[in-house]
Protein backbone atom coordinates (compact mmCIF):
# COMPACT_ATOMS: atom_id res chain seq x y z
CA UNK A 1 0.00 0.00 0.00
CA UNK A 2 0.54 3.33 -0.03
CA UNK A 3 3.43 4.65 2.50
CA UNK A 4 6.30 2.39 2.07
CA UNK A 5 9.63 4.47 1.65
CA UNK A 6 12.46 6.21 3.67
CA UNK A 7 13.41 9.66 4.63
CA UNK A 8 17.19 11.13 4.86
CA UNK A 9 17.57 14.47 7.47
CA UNK A 10 20.94 15.87 7.69
CA UNK A 11 22.05 16.15 11.65
CA UNK A 12 25.60 17.83 11.12
CA UNK A 13 27.59 18.20 8.22
CA UNK A 14 28.73 14.59 9.04
CA UNK A 15 26.08 12.91 10.35
CA UNK A 16 21.89 12.39 9.56
CA UNK A 17 18.76 10.70 10.54
CA UNK A 18 17.40 8.38 8.27
CA UNK A 19 13.73 6.72 8.84
CA UNK A 20 11.92 3.93 6.98
CA UNK A 21 8.60 2.77 6.30
CA UNK A 22 8.23 -1.08 5.79
CA UNK A 23 4.58 -0.90 4.45
CA UNK A 24 5.01 -4.50 2.73
CA UNK A 25 1.96 -7.21 2.91
CA UNK A 26 4.44 -10.14 1.87
CA UNK A 27 1.45 -12.41 1.88
CA UNK A 28 1.60 -16.24 2.20
CA UNK A 29 1.05 -18.43 5.53
CA UNK A 30 3.72 -17.64 7.46
CA UNK A 31 2.45 -16.28 11.38
CA UNK A 32 2.58 -13.07 12.22
CA UNK A 33 4.94 -13.56 15.47
CA UNK A 34 7.39 -15.45 12.77
CA UNK A 35 7.04 -12.46 10.11
CA UNK A 36 7.75 -9.38 13.00
CA UNK A 37 10.80 -10.97 14.49
CA UNK A 38 12.22 -12.02 11.05
CA UNK A 39 11.51 -8.40 9.63
CA UNK A 40 12.08 -6.61 12.49
CA UNK A 41 15.97 -8.67 12.65
CA UNK A 42 16.20 -7.84 9.07
CA UNK A 43 15.68 -3.78 9.53
CA UNK A 44 18.29 -3.61 12.23
CA UNK A 45 20.87 -5.83 11.00
CA UNK A 46 20.32 -3.28 7.83
CA UNK A 47 21.32 -0.01 10.07
CA UNK A 48 23.60 -1.80 12.37
CA UNK A 49 25.70 -4.31 10.24
CA UNK A 50 25.20 -3.99 6.58
CA UNK A 51 24.55 -0.18 5.72
CA UNK A 52 27.66 0.80 8.17
CA UNK A 53 29.92 -2.14 5.94
CA UNK A 54 28.92 0.20 2.91
CA UNK A 55 30.18 3.28 4.19
CA UNK A 56 33.74 1.61 5.31
CA UNK A 57 34.53 1.87 1.60
CA UNK A 58 35.45 5.44 0.71
CA UNK A 59 34.36 4.33 -3.24
CA UNK A 60 31.29 4.85 -1.65
CA UNK A 61 31.49 8.14 0.07
CA UNK A 62 32.89 10.35 -1.93
CA UNK A 63 30.70 13.19 -1.26
CA UNK A 64 31.16 15.62 -4.24
CA UNK A 65 31.15 12.60 -6.49
CA UNK A 66 27.79 11.67 -4.55
CA UNK A 67 26.12 15.32 -5.44
CA UNK A 68 27.07 15.20 -9.16
CA UNK A 69 25.01 11.78 -8.60
CA UNK A 70 21.69 13.63 -7.39
CA UNK A 71 22.40 16.43 -9.26
CA UNK A 72 22.47 14.39 -12.45
CA UNK A 73 19.36 12.59 -11.91
CA UNK A 74 17.21 14.98 -9.88
CA UNK A 75 18.33 18.70 -10.69
CA UNK A 76 20.30 20.99 -8.74
CA UNK A 77 17.52 22.28 -6.40
CA UNK A 78 17.15 18.58 -4.71
CA UNK A 79 20.57 18.76 -3.49
CA UNK A 80 20.98 21.20 -0.75
CA UNK A 81 19.17 24.91 0.16
CA UNK A 82 20.89 27.96 -1.88
CA UNK A 83 21.57 29.06 2.18
CA UNK A 84 24.19 25.67 2.27
CA UNK A 85 25.11 26.10 -1.19
CA UNK A 86 26.25 29.72 -0.80
CA UNK A 87 28.73 28.38 1.93
CA UNK A 88 29.68 25.04 -0.09
CA UNK A 89 33.23 25.60 -2.08
CA UNK A 90 33.00 22.04 -3.53
CA UNK A 91 32.25 21.18 -6.74
CA UNK A 92 29.37 23.85 -7.31
CA UNK A 93 32.16 26.20 -7.23
CA UNK A 94 34.34 23.99 -9.30
CA UNK A 95 31.27 23.67 -12.07
CA UNK A 96 30.62 27.83 -12.18
CA UNK A 97 34.73 28.68 -13.02
CA UNK A 98 34.59 25.39 -15.64
CA UNK A 99 30.95 27.31 -17.27
CA UNK A 100 32.89 30.20 -18.00
CA UNK A 101 34.82 28.50 -20.27
CA UNK A 102 32.68 27.79 -23.48
CA UNK A 103 34.90 25.13 -24.79
CA UNK A 104 34.90 20.94 -22.79
CA UNK A 105 38.75 21.34 -23.93
CA UNK A 106 39.13 23.94 -21.30
CA UNK A 107 38.23 21.72 -18.20
CA UNK A 108 40.86 21.76 -15.23
CA UNK A 109 43.72 20.15 -16.46
CA UNK A 110 44.84 17.47 -14.91
CA UNK A 111 48.48 16.41 -13.25
CA UNK A 112 50.77 14.30 -15.45
CA UNK A 113 50.42 10.78 -14.70
CA UNK A 114 53.67 9.89 -15.29
CA UNK A 115 54.25 11.78 -12.33
CA UNK A 116 56.12 9.77 -9.57
CA UNK A 117 53.54 11.75 -7.26
CA UNK A 118 51.09 9.51 -8.16
CA UNK A 119 53.23 6.85 -6.04
CA UNK A 120 53.46 8.80 -2.76
CA UNK A 121 51.46 7.12 0.51
CA UNK A 122 49.97 4.18 -1.66
CA UNK A 123 50.31 0.86 -0.63
CA UNK A 124 52.58 -1.41 -3.18
CA UNK A 125 49.58 -3.27 -4.64
CA UNK A 126 48.40 0.23 -5.19
CA UNK A 127 51.56 1.34 -6.55
CA UNK A 128 51.91 -1.85 -8.96
CA UNK A 129 48.28 -0.91 -10.46
CA UNK A 130 49.69 2.81 -10.85
CA UNK A 131 52.72 1.49 -12.82
CA UNK A 132 50.14 -1.13 -14.51
CA UNK A 133 48.05 1.56 -15.62
CA UNK A 134 50.84 3.98 -16.56
CA UNK A 135 52.27 1.49 -18.55
CA UNK A 136 48.61 0.98 -20.65
CA UNK A 137 48.59 4.43 -21.33
CA UNK A 138 52.15 4.85 -23.17
CA UNK A 139 50.93 1.49 -25.35
CA UNK A 140 47.59 2.99 -26.20
CA UNK A 141 49.28 6.19 -27.45
CA UNK A 142 51.89 4.85 -29.27
CA UNK A 143 49.76 2.21 -30.86
CA UNK A 144 46.93 5.09 -31.74
CA UNK A 145 49.61 7.35 -32.98
CA UNK A 146 51.85 5.10 -35.11
CA UNK A 147 49.60 4.35 -37.84
CA UNK A 148 51.29 0.85 -38.35
CA UNK A 149 50.49 -2.78 -38.23
CA UNK A 150 48.78 -4.61 -40.53
CA UNK A 151 45.16 -3.85 -39.80
CA UNK A 152 42.46 -5.57 -41.66
CA UNK A 153 38.95 -4.13 -41.94
CA UNK A 154 36.36 -6.93 -40.91
CA UNK A 155 32.79 -4.85 -40.44
CA UNK A 156 32.10 -1.43 -41.59
CA UNK A 157 29.11 0.94 -41.60
CA UNK A 158 29.28 4.43 -42.95
CA UNK A 159 31.96 6.38 -40.88
CA UNK A 160 32.19 3.65 -38.59
CA UNK A 161 34.85 1.03 -38.88
CA UNK A 162 36.53 -2.60 -36.53
CA UNK A 163 39.61 -3.96 -37.72
CA UNK A 164 41.60 -6.17 -36.37
CA UNK A 165 45.44 -6.89 -36.19
CA UNK A 166 48.53 -7.71 -34.31
CA UNK A 167 50.62 -5.41 -31.03
CA UNK A 168 53.90 -6.08 -30.56
CA UNK A 169 54.48 -8.02 -27.89
CA UNK A 170 50.67 -9.41 -28.03
CA UNK A 171 50.06 -12.77 -28.99
CA UNK A 172 46.38 -12.50 -30.00
CA UNK A 173 44.82 -10.57 -32.07
CA UNK A 174 43.35 -7.06 -31.12
CA UNK A 175 40.33 -5.02 -32.11
CA UNK A 176 40.27 -1.39 -33.27
CA UNK A 177 36.63 0.64 -33.61
CA UNK A 178 36.55 3.60 -34.97
CA UNK A 179 33.49 6.57 -35.36
CA UNK A 180 31.79 9.62 -34.95
CA UNK A 181 29.38 10.19 -32.20
CA UNK A 182 27.37 12.57 -31.61
CA UNK A 183 27.95 13.90 -28.43
CA UNK A 184 31.40 16.45 -26.91
CA UNK A 185 34.21 14.36 -26.08
CA UNK A 186 33.55 15.80 -22.28
CA UNK A 187 30.00 14.00 -22.35
CA UNK A 188 31.53 10.74 -23.68
CA UNK A 189 33.64 10.40 -21.15
CA UNK A 190 31.58 11.14 -18.39
CA UNK A 191 29.15 8.77 -19.78
CA UNK A 192 31.74 6.01 -20.15
CA UNK A 193 33.82 6.32 -17.32
CA UNK A 194 31.26 6.49 -14.80
CA UNK A 195 31.43 3.15 -13.56
CA UNK A 196 27.68 3.54 -12.10
CA UNK A 197 26.22 5.14 -15.12
CA UNK A 198 28.12 2.18 -17.40
CA UNK A 199 26.47 -0.29 -15.12
CA UNK A 200 23.22 1.16 -16.04
CA UNK A 201 23.34 1.28 -19.43
CA UNK A 202 25.47 -1.70 -20.53
CA UNK A 203 23.91 -4.19 -20.76
CA UNK A 204 27.30 -6.30 -21.82
CA UNK A 205 28.51 -6.09 -18.31
CA UNK A 206 26.73 -8.34 -15.75
CA UNK A 207 28.82 -6.28 -12.98
CA UNK A 208 31.17 -3.34 -13.28
CA UNK A 209 31.99 -1.31 -9.91
CA UNK A 210 35.14 0.36 -8.62
CA UNK A 211 36.45 -1.76 -5.95
CA UNK A 212 39.79 0.54 -5.42
CA UNK A 213 40.83 4.07 -6.11
CA UNK A 214 44.24 5.47 -6.57
CA UNK A 215 43.79 9.01 -6.84
CA UNK A 216 42.21 11.51 -9.15
CA UNK A 217 43.54 9.31 -12.64
CA UNK A 218 43.59 5.94 -11.20
CA UNK A 219 41.43 3.03 -9.96
CA UNK A 220 40.80 -0.30 -10.45
CA UNK A 221 37.31 -2.01 -11.41
CA UNK A 222 35.85 -5.30 -11.52
CA UNK A 223 34.25 -6.22 -15.09
CA UNK A 224 32.09 -9.72 -15.44
CA UNK A 225 30.36 -9.52 -18.51
CA UNK A 226 26.58 -10.94 -19.55
CA UNK A 227 26.93 -14.07 -22.22
CA UNK A 228 27.60 -12.76 -26.02
CA UNK A 229 26.90 -14.80 -28.23
CA UNK A 230 28.61 -18.02 -28.26
CA UNK A 231 31.46 -16.53 -25.78
CA UNK A 232 30.09 -16.95 -22.28
CA UNK A 233 30.59 -14.79 -18.97
CA UNK A 234 34.10 -13.41 -18.71
CA UNK A 235 35.21 -11.71 -15.48
CA UNK A 236 38.86 -9.98 -14.62
CA UNK A 237 40.11 -6.77 -12.62
CA UNK A 238 41.10 -4.05 -14.27
CA UNK A 239 43.04 -0.81 -13.67
CA UNK A 240 41.84 2.13 -15.06
CA UNK A 241 43.83 5.45 -15.79
CA UNK A 242 42.71 9.03 -17.91
CA UNK A 243 44.01 12.09 -19.22
CA UNK A 244 42.98 15.23 -21.22
CA UNK A 245 44.43 14.40 -24.43
CA UNK A 246 44.49 17.02 -27.74
CA UNK A 247 41.08 18.46 -26.51
CA UNK A 248 39.86 16.07 -25.61
CA UNK A 249 40.52 12.12 -23.41
CA UNK A 250 42.51 9.39 -23.40
CA UNK A 251 41.19 6.31 -21.17
CA UNK A 252 43.99 3.24 -21.19
CA UNK A 253 42.94 -0.17 -19.15
CA UNK A 254 44.68 -3.76 -18.05
CA UNK A 255 44.04 -6.44 -16.09
CA UNK A 256 45.65 -6.50 -12.53
CA UNK A 257 46.12 -9.42 -9.84
CA UNK A 258 43.43 -8.43 -6.89
CA UNK A 259 43.64 -11.04 -4.15
CA UNK A 260 39.87 -10.16 -3.00
CA UNK A 261 38.89 -10.92 -6.69
CA UNK A 262 39.36 -14.71 -7.55
CA UNK A 263 36.98 -15.42 -10.58
CA UNK A 264 33.83 -16.04 -10.49
CA UNK A 265 31.84 -19.49 -10.30
CA UNK A 266 31.17 -20.84 -13.50
CA UNK A 267 32.96 -17.65 -15.04
CA UNK A 268 36.44 -17.53 -17.21
CA UNK A 269 39.15 -15.09 -16.30
CA UNK A 270 40.09 -12.92 -18.97
CA UNK A 271 42.81 -11.11 -19.23
CA UNK A 272 43.44 -7.57 -21.01
CA UNK A 273 47.26 -6.70 -22.32
CA UNK A 274 48.27 -3.20 -21.58
CA UNK A 275 47.42 -0.91 -24.69
CA UNK A 276 44.00 -1.49 -23.93
CA UNK A 277 41.72 1.80 -24.01
CA UNK A 278 39.97 4.66 -25.88
CA UNK A 279 40.75 8.33 -27.29
CA UNK A 280 37.84 10.72 -27.27
CA UNK A 281 39.06 13.82 -29.62
CA UNK A 282 36.84 16.74 -30.90
CA UNK A 283 36.29 17.25 -34.46
CA UNK A 284 37.37 20.72 -35.97
CA UNK A 285 34.85 22.51 -37.07
CA UNK A 286 32.07 20.44 -35.88
CA UNK A 287 30.97 21.30 -32.23
CA UNK A 288 29.47 18.55 -30.42
CA UNK A 289 30.58 15.32 -32.33
CA UNK A 290 33.81 12.80 -31.09
CA UNK A 291 36.25 10.83 -33.28
CA UNK A 292 36.35 7.84 -31.03
CA UNK A 293 38.95 5.22 -31.30
CA UNK A 294 38.92 2.07 -28.90
CA UNK A 295 41.75 -0.47 -28.84
CA UNK A 296 40.37 -3.63 -27.51
CA UNK A 297 43.70 -5.77 -26.29
CA UNK A 298 41.39 -8.53 -24.40
CA UNK A 299 42.20 -12.44 -24.55
CA UNK A 300 38.86 -14.00 -23.64
CA UNK A 301 40.63 -17.31 -22.96
CA UNK A 302 37.96 -20.51 -23.06
CA UNK A 303 37.77 -22.55 -25.85
CA UNK A 304 36.04 -20.23 -28.86
CA UNK A 305 37.16 -20.49 -32.10
CA UNK A 306 38.82 -17.59 -33.08
CA UNK A 307 37.15 -17.15 -36.26
CA UNK A 308 33.86 -16.93 -34.07
CA UNK A 309 35.36 -14.58 -31.88
CA UNK A 310 36.20 -12.14 -34.70
CA UNK A 311 32.68 -12.87 -36.02
CA UNK A 312 31.67 -12.34 -32.58
CA UNK A 313 33.59 -9.15 -30.91
CA UNK A 314 33.60 -7.00 -34.03
CA UNK A 315 30.05 -7.60 -34.26
CA UNK A 316 29.41 -6.18 -30.68
CA UNK A 317 31.67 -3.18 -31.27
CA UNK A 318 30.28 -2.11 -34.45
CA UNK A 319 26.59 -2.81 -32.72
CA UNK A 320 28.76 -0.37 -29.56
CA UNK A 321 28.81 2.70 -31.89
CA UNK A 322 25.86 2.67 -34.09
CA UNK A 323 22.90 1.78 -31.92
CA UNK A 324 23.81 1.84 -27.76
CA UNK A 325 25.89 4.97 -27.74
CA UNK A 326 23.24 7.11 -29.88
CA UNK A 327 20.33 5.51 -28.03
CA UNK A 328 22.49 5.57 -24.40
CA UNK A 329 23.02 9.99 -25.18
CA UNK A 330 19.39 10.06 -25.77
CA UNK A 331 18.34 8.74 -22.95
CA UNK A 332 20.73 10.95 -21.00
CA UNK A 333 20.38 13.59 -22.64
CA UNK A 334 18.58 15.67 -19.92
CA UNK A 335 20.92 14.64 -17.14
CA UNK A 336 24.05 14.34 -18.67
CA UNK A 337 24.79 18.34 -19.85
CA UNK A 338 28.18 19.81 -20.98
CA UNK A 339 27.98 21.75 -17.74
CA UNK A 340 27.03 18.27 -15.48
CA UNK A 341 29.97 16.77 -17.23
CA UNK A 342 32.37 19.39 -17.17
CA UNK A 343 31.05 19.11 -13.25
CA UNK A 344 32.13 15.44 -12.96
CA UNK A 345 35.71 15.60 -14.48
CA UNK A 346 35.88 18.53 -11.68
CA UNK A 347 34.94 16.04 -9.12
CA UNK A 348 37.47 13.05 -10.23
CA UNK A 349 40.10 15.56 -9.63
CA UNK A 350 39.31 16.02 -6.12
CA UNK A 351 39.30 12.08 -5.75
CA UNK A 352 41.81 10.63 -3.46
CA UNK A 353 43.83 7.47 -3.02
CA UNK A 354 42.05 4.83 -0.17
CA UNK A 355 44.00 3.60 2.43
CA UNK A 356 45.16 0.42 2.49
Amino acid sequence: PLGGGFVIVPLDAKRCRMTNFMVADIKGWIPRSVLEMTLGNALFKFYDESFPKWLENPVNTDHELAKVYVSQRFGETTITSKEQKDKEDGCEKKASDNKANTSSATTSTPPDIFSETHLADLHPDQKEWVKMGQRSMKALLRELESNEGDWQEKQADGSTRVLSGNIPGVGYKAFKGMGLIQASPTRLFNLIFDAELTSEWDTNKKVYKIVDVMGPQFDVVYVQTNKIGPISSRDQCKVRVWQRYKGGFAVASCSVNVKDYKPASGVVRAVTAPGDGLILLPVKGRPGVTSMTNLMVSDIKGWVPRSVVDMTVGGAILKFYKETLPKTLQKYQSTISEESAREYVSCLLRRKHNNR
